[in-house]
């Protein structure tokens, strides 16, 4: 069974992510919009989660579902411990409603290293989601 992440363990494993992306691949980029309850949790909410989900992007590139198979691995965080479940579904769910456009706004962003940058969507956005 996967355990609920703390703050400092969210952050630690987008460190580690970000470092095994610096080494495989160098010179590569990448920033995720970070929603649910790991927001929550780098937000200061009290959360309990057990992944990471993502708005942005929809699709993730190769070089990142890489690195993300190898730190769950390595950390037994569970195959879908960093995912895109919530983008896809609030891009079918768009496709029929339009999204309120606080969505698309960002609360803060957080560099997780040179190569790694994390937006957090807003709190008002967060707190739809959990509705």
């Amino acid at each position: 069974m996967v355990k609920a992440l703390k703050e400092n363990e969210i952050v630690e494993n987008l460190k580690l992510l970000a470092d095994w992306l610096r080494v495989k691949c160098p010179g590569e980029h990448f920033e995720l919009i970070v929603a649910g309850g790991a927001a929550m949790t780098l937000e200061g909410f009290k959360g309990q989660t057990t992944d990471i989900d993502l708005m942005s992007p929809k699709e993730l590139p190769d070089s990142l579902k890489r690195g993300i198979a190898h730190v769950g691995r390595a950390k037994r965080l569970g195959a879908e411990w960093l995912n895109t479940s919530l983008a896809n579904m609030l891009s079918t769910s768009a496709r029929s409603v339009k999204l309120p456009k606080y969505f698309s706004e960002i609360s803060r962003t957080l560099e997780v290293s040179g190569n790694l940058k994390i937006g957090l969507i807003s709190r008002q956005a967060l707190i739809s989601l959990k509705l």
